[in-house]
């Protein structure tokens, strides 16, 4: 097989999901308040909710507590892990470049058309 064969990359696709699926979630944690949105799911501090939505537990970014709590449901419950993930994949599909530029362009444009009616 030639490594451009399209047989070739849906095997390693599976390997990879299998892999994925027995390994731990990667852990990032920090207080701050913005938080990557990688698709993986999980733990959020501080980030707007209209990021994450439904894709991540929310807690504050200094609640020792709450980050012990969530982080331990997290990574002791795969069907949460895998909902989360599930949900997040979803919402970092409507992240897109494309998107960003078109709500960009709209946002000038009104402020534009806000100025030229003063």
């Amino acid at each position: 097989m030639q490594s451009g064969d399209p047989k070739n990359a849906r095997a390693s696709s599976r390997d990879e999901e299998a892999h994925n699926s027995r390994c731990l979630p990667r852990v990032h944690t920090s207080p701050s308040t913005l938080t990557a949105f990688s698709g993986t799911g999980g733990v959020s501090s501080g980030s707007l909710p209209e990021v994450t939505g439904d894709a991540a537990l929310l807690i504050e970014p200094l609640d020792v507590e709450a980050w012990a709590a969530s982080l331990a449901s997290v990574l002791g419950n795969p069907v949460l892990r895998a909902s989360l993930s599930a949900r997040a994949l979803r919402r970092a599909a409507g992240f897109t470049w494309s998107r960003s530029a078109d709500q960009t362009l709209g946002a000038y444009a009104e402020a534009l058309a806000q100025t030229s009616t003063r």
